[in-house]
């Protein structure tokens, strides 16, 4: 990542507009936060869907790398500096902190429940709908997948107030509020490429549920070239892509060495984990020789 490049654009962007302020001496006016009324609007609806998905991108990345790291997708190269981890996670353990992305994902799905409410109500299009509906879904899903406990509100209801419920040992309850997310998902979908992502996200939370039919089913109808994918940001770290920035060429952060996937792949040369070497660097930078 060049940042240099990035802070010279910005820098030239502001020259530019404060250059523009002075020559036509214009007056600037704040116009403060939009009105609470307005967001179910046209024009703010996509406002809503956007930042549920910055949620789950929030929440996602960094953690991504952690857990491919304790659940050995990858493994360490020993890096504790940048873009490295600490001995505690190389060693499969789950941190404190992680409590920051429960909360990122527990957003999202309450930007998309509210989105959904104001869109049904302002009367919005299918798609609107349907965007909204899908990335509850993957919040859920998310939620489900990470975490050992759930905690929920006791209904979808953005405005509920009621103590959210608990249910220890399990995960289901989230599992189960993804179905229903992308069933709704599927009925506002119009295209081939809308329905694989509600199809697919209802397979993976029938699959957690253990509905080995249902997902077999929903999997059967989604396209065999599907991709998913979150749309990552270089100029804030929060929106990183973790899993590129920690082996790129400075880094080295972590390997498949030792891993399921290091033969798996050479065997199957399945493109879902596919990885690769580079000559110019044969160890992460936190390896010891000998």
């Amino acid at each position: 990542m060049n940042y240099k490049k990035i802070k010279n654009s910005l820098g030239l962007l502001s020259g530019a507009l404060v250059l523009t302020v002075f020559t036509a001496g214009c007056d600037v006016t704040n116009p403060g936060p939009i009105q609470d009324e307005f967001l179910g609007d046209e024009a703010a609806q996509i406002g809503l869907v956007n930042g549920a998905i910055r949620s789950i991108v929030n929440g996602y990345t960094d953690r991504a790398f952690d857990m491919a790291l304790i659940s050995r997708q990858i493994f360490p190269g020993g890096q504790i500096g940048a873009w490295g981890t600490a001995v505690q996670v190389h060693a499969g353990n789950i941190q404190p902190e992680y409590g920051a992305n429960f909360t990122a994902m527990h957003q999202a799905r309450f930007i998309a429940e509210t989105a959904i409410q104001r869109f049904t109500e302002a009367g919005a299009s299918d798609n609107r709908l349907y965007l909204a509906h899908l990335w509850a879904g993957f919040s859920y899903r998310i939620l489900g997948e990470w975490w050992c406990d759930t905690v929920l509100p006791t209904t979808t209801d953005p405005t509920n107030t009621d103590p959210p419920e608990y249910f220890a040992g399990t995960t289901d309850p989230y599992f189960e509020r993804a179905v229903a997310s992308f069933t709704s998902a599927l009925s506002f979908a119009a295209t081939d490429a809308e329905r694989d992502a509600a199809y697919a996200g209802r397979a993976q939370a029938h699959l957690w549920l253990g509905n080995w039919q249902q997902a077999h089913d929903d999997a059967a109808q989604v396209s065999i070239d599907f991709v998913q994918a979150l749309d990552q940001d270089e100029s804030e770290s929060g929106l990183y892509n973790y899993i590129w920035e920690a082996n790129s060429g400075t880094f080295r952060s972590y390997t498949v060495k030792f891993t399921f996937y290091e033969d798996y792949y050479l065997q199957t040369g399945d493109p879902r984990v596919r990885w690769g070497t580079d000559p110019a660097y044969p160890l992460a930078v936190g390896s010891l020789s000998g």
